[in-house]
């Protein structure tokens, strides 16, 4: 598991990414909660009755980033946030043949971001190899947005 903290002069430009850009549409939202005047829980499964034809598990980020940065727009910084996010079952299979989900945690909390990191193999196994080929991943990842790293 790899956890490290964002630079604070950077935080303004992570929300960016996160919220504005389109940085981490290329995952899948598994859940998010946003405390602002409310506690807003958003459940990342993809509702089947809402499109029967789609066959996914869970909504891409892109689908719910739109709401979420009307929850927190505004003057008022959001209380916390906490963002789940993962790579589905296919792409999380390019990392490694063990590879059963892939996850970026992200968490807001008094003036603070802290990401982590995290994996779930398909089958029980002592090698990690899995979870070094992620982090090395996410560490490239938040290199390549210009966000710097603070342990």
């Amino acid at each position: 598991m790899y956890n490290f903290n964002i630079e604070p002069s950077q935080i303004k430009l992570f929300m960016n990414k996160l919220l504005i850009e389109n940085s981490f549409d290329d995952f899948e939202l598994r859940e998010c909660t946003i405390a602002t005047k409310a506690t807003f829980s958003i459940d990342g499964k993809f509702n089947k009755d809402w499109d029967e034809n789609e066959n996914k598990v869970f909504c891409n980020w892109s689908e719910i980033r739109p709401l979420a940065f009307e929850i927190i727009k505004g003057k008022q910084k959001p209380l916390y946030m906490k963002y789940v996010f993962a790579y589905s079952d296919e792409k999380a299979l390019t990392f490694h043949p063990n590879a059963k989900a892939c996850f970026v945690n992200i968490i807001f909390k008094n003036d603070v971001v802290t990401v982590s990191t995290g994996t779930a193999q398909i089958e029980f196994s002592m090698n990690h190899d899995l979870d070094q080929v992620w982090d090395s991943f996410v560490s490239e990842f938040f290199k390549a947005l210009g966000i710097t790293e603070v342990r």
